[in-house]
């Protein structure tokens, strides 16, 4: 496998919400697999079922930077009852930072075409979210993606004894149903450590007791076990196997 890295600069911040959160609606630190996943898709102007450019992994946006953190903007959530709507106000929480890189794992034999398609979209705007949150496309650069062992982790799975510096729940759907009792919670580790204050995030280093298997991108080191998850769901190779974070 190839590797592809996507430098991005949001203009504003970005909004991805946390789904444990309510009133308060709390944004994830990163860019999700499932998420940088869709955005890809948007920058070659394609379908997920109806393209080649579907074959890729991705493994998500991380920020280069600490993370600031504001409540800068409100929504009216509007809950239909028995005999009428209530509108309930929620405070929407923002993260800020300066470069988000973002990574993207391609069979060998495609890499040269999706790094053309997609060096043809540097400078210009995509949407991390909604319109209301925008990003710059900085760079497009391909690396080698090397097999490694190593204790120092980018993005790597959540083990016992290893919940450190920050834990992140990543949801993965099993069976052919929606019932939400089939879903099952992995958790994986992040390299941020949230700052009591509740104003920022801190980046971190996350260096785990013993050395695994991992993927080094351009000195980022993703653990082998998380990378497996991260595969799209539209590959027929993991059914039933399906994950969105």
């Amino acid at each position: 496998m190839k590797a592809i890295k996507i430098v991005l600069d949001p203009a504003v911040g970005w909004h991805i919400r946390n789904p444990a959160t309510y009133r308060i609606e709390r944004t994830y630190p990163m860019i999700p697999p499932t998420v940088l996943f869709g955005i890809v898709q948007n920058l070659l102007n394609t379908s997920s079922h109806k393209t080649t450019f579907k074959q890729f992994i991705a493994l998500g946006g991380f920020p280069s930077s600490d993370i600031g953190l504001s409540l800068e903007m409100q929504r009216i959530v509007k809950i239909k009852g028995k005999e009428d709507i209530v509108g309930d106000r929620h405070e929407i929480e923002v993260a800020h930072t300066n470069l988000i890189n973002s990574y993207l794992l391609v069979p060998d034999e495609l890499a040269a075409e999706y790094v053309s398609n997609l060096r043809q979209r540097v400078g210009d705007v995509v949407l991390l979210t909604t319109n209301q949150f925008p990003a710059t496309i900085r760079k497009i650069s391909e690396h080698e993606a090397l097999k490694i062992r190593s204790k120092k982790l980018l993005f790597g799975l959540a083990r016992e004894g290893m919940g450190y510096p920050y834990v992140l729940p990543m949801r993965y759907e099993f069976g052919k149903t929606m019932d939400y009792r089939t879903q099952q919670y992995w958790r994986v580790l992040l390299p941020f450590v949230p700052v009591v204050s509740d104003k920022s995030i801190k980046k971190a280093d996350i260096e785990l007791f013993e050395e695994v298997d991992a993927l080094s991108i351009d000195g980022a080191n993703f653990d082998a076990e998380l990378v497996n998850l991260c595969e799209n769901k539209w590959h027929k190779s993991i059914t039933p196997l399906v994950g969105t974070i």
